[in-house]
């Protein structure tokens, strides 16, 4: 998988970026590589901004969906990295290196 998506950033012309990409990864064991790539991208988005201290109502008019979208997406990522509170997905990425932004 890993090496898929780094060919896949290599594609699209993103090269220049492999060597934080590699950095980034680095600093993260190969359990919690495994748990973040279980994530579909709405779910690692969503989980972006959770991990910025968002409510469900706030993800979804930045997203343009239903609170109810939201917390369904909310649960999928509660569910595959075995956690049980939203304040544990923004402890997984920050402690995991990955840049949650503003």
């Amino acid at each position: 998988m890993l090496e898929r998506s780094l060919a896949t950033v290599r594609r699209i012309g993103a090269a220049a970026y492999l060597p934080s990409i590699r950095d980034v990864l680095g600093s993260v064991s190969q359990a919690e590589r495994d748990l973040l790539s279980s994530l579909t991208a709405r779910e690692r988005e969503i989980s972006r901004l959770l991990a910025q201290g968002r409510s469900n109502q706030e993800i979804a008019a930045e997203l343009f969906v239903a609170p109810a979208t939201v917390r369904y997406h909310v649960s999928n990522v509660l569910r595959k990295l075995e956690l049980s509170r939203r304040s544990q997905v923004a402890a997984v990425f920050h402690e995991s290196g990955i840049a949650v932004g503003d």
